[in-house]
């Protein structure tokens, strides 16, 4: 099996942070919990399946290995 490392670029970072600080912000400690679980899951099934998806704005965009 191939696999590929993920590296979620700064914005997907500064993004995630927001949203989890947003849910515990508003007292939503579960819900902050189950988003982060929800993306490990994501990340761990990118990282199982690196070539599904399409590179169609990898080549759009100029960002090499991007796939959506």
């Amino acid at each position: 099996m191939t696999t590929k490392l993920v590296i979620p670029r700064d914005r997907a970072v500064r993004d995630v942070e927001e949203i989890v600080d947003h849910y515990l912000t508003e007292g939503y400690k579960q819900a902050a919990i189950g988003f982060i679980d929800a993306l490990e899951r994501a990340y761990a099934h990118i990282w199982e399946n690196p070539t599904m998806g399409s590179s169609r704005y990898a080549f759009e965009l100029n960002l090499q290995g991007l796939r959506s």
